[in-house]
């Protein structure tokens, strides 16, 4: 803008005339405008984001979402760009980015993470220590896509199948999410005819027994541990009850060993 003032005044137009006074409104003009396509976009992406945070893990307890599936990098090439540029609303990656906190907020206040602070709500991915076991289909399609990549002189059109194929999974898995945390969310309702348990069958054995008063094991007792891990199966919603399990480490964890508390209302 300062650039453009001073080329007109050095061709001899002053402030007041009506050629500088016209270029200098259009200038203004379509700054705003440039501000506006902005917003907007930025505001697409928000609302995008929030739609994608509801089908992740709510972890109350945490104040925060678990991210699971693949990386971010992956997500804004192949999943939000195709969309956001049928509809004109494509961020590049670091703004796509940066909309994830409004995002959230967004979720939060709009009720869908139940006794969430949207001030404080963050999203992470799971603990990088975690031995879960991978979707046998989700790695089987990506090791496929993985090296036909890497094959020199591969057909364009099998490296497409196989990349299809990967994301119509991820699709599909994503699909069969949106439809349990939507029953899930149903029975919330306190006069619901129905109800959703969680069975968290998937407990790590960090738990060990005995613990010394010291904080620190003795040589006596640090080959000694019993090892276990406390499962919780928990009915959600209003008047919903918890059952914790004890399960050791030599017992499958779908049978329950130990009963430690009584169903408690949550």
């Amino acid at each position: 803008m300062q650039r453009l003032l001073l080329s007109l005044v050095m061709r001899g137009h002053g402030p007041a005339d009506k050629e500088g006074d016209r270029l200098a409104r259009l200038q203004t003009t379509l700054a705003h405008r440039q501000v506006r396509v902005a917003e907007r976009k930025r505001m697409y992406t928000v609302q995008w984001w929030s739609s994608e945070l509801s089908i992740h893990d709510w972890m109350p307890n945490e104040q925060r979402i678990r991210f699971r599936g693949n990386g971010f990098e992956w997500l804004h090439k192949h999943v939000y760009s195709p969309v956001a540029k049928l509809a004109d609303e494509k961020l590049s990656y670091k703004p796509w980015m940066s909309c994830i906190s409004e995002g959230v907020k967004l979720l939060a206040i709009s009720g869908k993470l139940p006794g969430s602070d949207p001030e404080k709500v963050t999203v992470g991915r799971p603990a990088k220590h975690s031995h879960f076991p991978e979707c046998t289909g989700c790695q089987k399609r990506r090791t496929r896509w993985y090296n036909l990549s890497c094959t020199p002189g591969v057909d364009p059109a099998l490296l497409k199948a196989a990349f299809d194929d990967m994301v119509e999974h991820q699709t599909e898995w994503s699909s069969d999410r949106k439809i349990a945390l939507a029953m899930k969310y149903s029975t919330f309702d306190r006069f619901s005819d129905s109800v959703y348990q969680c069975d968290d069958k998937c407990g790590s054995f960090w738990q060990q027994l005995p613990v010394s008063k010291s904080g620190r094991d003795c040589k006596a007792d640090a080959k000694a541990r019993y090892h276990f891990a406390v499962h919780a199966n928990v009915v959600v919603g209003p008047g919903g009850i918890q059952r914790f399990t004890v399960v050791p480490k030599n017992r499958r964890t779908s049978q329950q060993v130990q009963t430690l508390a009584s169903p408690t209302c949550l």
